[in-house]
């Protein structure tokens, strides 16, 4: 119960230093494998600590490799290092300093977090029963991710087990949740082109209009949710980027779609390239127009683990007590996270980081995201009550 109670309190006691980190590469933010800057931090951080490592790891990644026991498991802790193509739109003191680049999904607070479980872990290196190794990934946010090449330059080999936090603004925080099975879905991403015959805007009949083809288009593509697929069954398709013309009174010759389709059940994401290309030439040929469609597969689904969800319940319960482990509704995000769980058992989960009381909740992705840094208190005792609670 001492030890317990203790990864609590040794969080609280680096809390500062945590704040530190994630306050500087929030001013500091990098995109996908660009996350250079980033890097060089958590080197430093990690030679301060003692914790060998190796840099480049998928491109621009690092990991750090905690050997307590010879013979021992060894267990793998990840965080995510990359930022968003966003402005930022807050006012915190340590805004983002790279124009229309920002850490808006908290990303910063994931490596600040795992910064503090590494150094919670090497201040308790003797008291550890497996061997713990920290993945600072690059490219979750930019399909087909980091994920995948720390995993080809070996970021998986010699791991038993595999976990990663993801701070959420919309559980409250001193909580965390997960649960077993399809937790997030399997994200892809389609761009539709609509051609036609461009013309002056006061003759429509002199040209062949794209844009009320690709207008059509976007409500037609809810039939696939609404007719298509079994009713109950979580699936999503967003159209969330259009583009036609140049200016106001000419008929432009093409108009663009991209957006996303997310599914969680296999049979509905390989019917869903052949759904959206049926319907996209369906509408087009009505309108006199033709389509072309190119589809990419994006993430695969994230399905936990149920042995390491409990893992994560109960280190949580022992951190933050009774009840402050929460079930995780399925969500229709992406995560690249689901490539490692494909291969090794394993668990994401997610940590609290907003206050309701403190008015609308801002999700991850806008450009007024806040991240409560009580939070990052939570995550380095978890992690490192996680690691303390195998038993070899």
């Amino acid at each position: 119960m001492v030890r317990m109670l203790g990864w609590l309190a040794e969080s609280r006691a680096i809390h500062p230093w945590v704040v530190e980190h994630r306050r500087a590469i929030h001013r500091q933010p990098e995109l996908a494998f660009q996350e250079v800057k980033t890097a060089a931090r958590i080197c430093a951080t990690l030679r301060e600590l003692g914790i060998p490592f190796r840099e480049k790891v998928g491109r621009t990644g690092v990991v750090a490799d905690l050997r307590v026991r010879d013979g021992a498991p060894t267990v793998a802790l990840r965080a995510d290092m990359d930022a968003l193509p966003v402005q930022e739109e807050t006012d915190v003191p340590f805004r983002s300093e790279v124009p229309n680049v920002a850490h808006l999904c908290g990303h910063d607070g994931h490596v600040a977090m795992l910064l503090g479980a590494a150094r919670l872990l090497a201040q308790n290196r003797k008291a550890l029963p497996v061997n713990v190794r920290f993945l600072f990934q690059p490219s979750e946010e930019k399909p087909p991710g980091g994920a995948p090449e720390m995993i080809r330059d070996g970021a998986l080999e010699g791991v038993s087990e595999v976990f990663g936090l993801h701070v959420a603004p919309e559980v409250p925080v001193g909580h965390v949740s997960s649960r077993a099975g399809p937790i997030m879905a399997q994200s892809d991403r389609f761009d539709i082109v609509v051609t036609g015959q461009g013309g002056h805007g006061s003759r429509p009949q002199g040209a062949i209009d794209p844009v009320p083809a690709a207008a059509e288009l976007v409500g037609a593509l809810q039939t696939i949710v609404s007719r298509r697929v079994t009713p109950g069954e979580p699936c999503v398709v967003s159209v969330c980027m259009m583009r036609a013309g140049d200016t106001f009174n000419v008929i432009p010759p093409r108009a663009e779609l991209s957006g996303t389709a997310r599914t969680l059940v296999p049979e509905t994401s390989e019917a869903m390239p052949k759904w959206i290309e049926e319907i996209a030439q369906n509408v087009a040929a009505a309108h006199g127009c033709r389509a072309e469609v190119r589809y990419e597969r994006g993430y695969p689904p994230l399905i936990n683990h149920a042995g390491s969800v409990e893992r994560i319940r109960a280190a949580v319960e022992s951190v933050l007590g009774e009840g402050r482990f929460l079930e995780h509704p399925v969500t229709m995000y992406g995560e690249d996270f689901s490539h490692y769980v494909r291969l090794r058992p394993g668990a994401f989960a997610f940590v609290g980081a907003g206050h309701p009381d403190r008015g609308p909740v801002e999700c991850c992705h806008s450009s007024r995201f806040f991240l409560d840094e009580e939070a990052l208190a939570v995550g380095p005792a978890v992690f490192a009550r996680l690691i303390e609670s195998y038993k070899v």
